[in-house]
């Protein structure tokens, strides 16, 4: 009750028990579990991505129903980011204007009731609902794009426009599985990163300088990689006092 009222609770649970009166498919009462969870406004509670049943792992991970692409929010804009599908017109940067005709604002609108957060962080939100395509992490709109917008026929419709253009076309791409989208852009970009390793990096700019860098705390090496650097740290140190030099 951090974020609602007993009453607002109520009414979500009796949203909930009203679906559950009829037969749902999986897809359907995992998406109004999703919305309930999210209601909560906690960003650690929801029906998990990753420790789910084979049964709804096949459903909601390996259909051939994921975006060919990557993306990122700009405001409005769904901007790609890498282009996994075979049509060159889709480089960096393109705005992705509609998907099946529907304008990408309202596709985010109607998704984002079912993305969790802690309270109102709908910018937190937003982020979650990009697509980076790592085939180590799961991304909420590759689950529920296809659930709330089930694909019809083997092709996506999309209106985008390009970058530095003013007018938009049309382009058919193909639909796609997340494990091989992923494999297709680890060896069409050097800067897609291959595993967890390749999303943190330490390096010496000099002998009194050295730079993190790190797109993610989601790392299962940080600990590791925090370890070798406390014990970088400890012998600089000591170099420095058997030195005399001031630090």
């Amino acid at each position: 009750y951090r974020y609602n009222s007993h009453e607002q609770i109520a009414q979500a649970l009796e949203e909930l028990y009203s679906k559950f009166k009829q037969p749902l498919t999986y897809g359907e009462a995992y998406l109004a579990i999703s919305k309930l969870t999210a209601t909560l406004a906690c960003g650690h509670t929801k029906a998990g991505f990753n420790n789910q049943l084979p049964l709804i792992n096949s459903l909601i991970h390996y259909q051939q129903d994921k975006v060919p692409f990557t993306f990122k929010w700009v405001g409005d804009h769904m901007i790609l980011t890498h282009n996994a599908s075979k049509e060159d017109i889709l480089r960096r940067g393109t705005s992705i204007l509609s998907m099946n005709g529907v304008p990408v604002k309202d596709i985010r609108e109607r998704l984002l009731p079912y993305i969790g957060a802690d309270g109102a962080t709908d910018g937190t939100r937003v982020y979650k609902l990009a697509v980076n395509g790592y085939d180590f992490r799961y991304n909420a709109f590759d689950i529920f794009y296809p659930l709330l917008f089930p694909p019809k026929g083997d092709s996506l419709a999309l209106t985008i426009q390009s970058f530095g253009e003013s007018s938009s076309r049309d382009v058919q791409v193909a639909w796609i599985g997340r494990e091989e989208r992923s494999q297709i852009l680890k060896e069409r970009y050097h800067d897609f990163p291959a595993t967890r390793d390749d999303m943190w990096k330490f390096q010496m700019v000099d002998d009194s300088i050295g730079v993190l860098s790190m797109n993610s705390f989601g790392l299962y090496g940080w600990k590791a990689m925090t370890l070798d650097y406390k014990k970088f740290l400890a012998e600089t140190f000591k170099e420095l006092r058997e030195q005399s030099v001031p630090h």
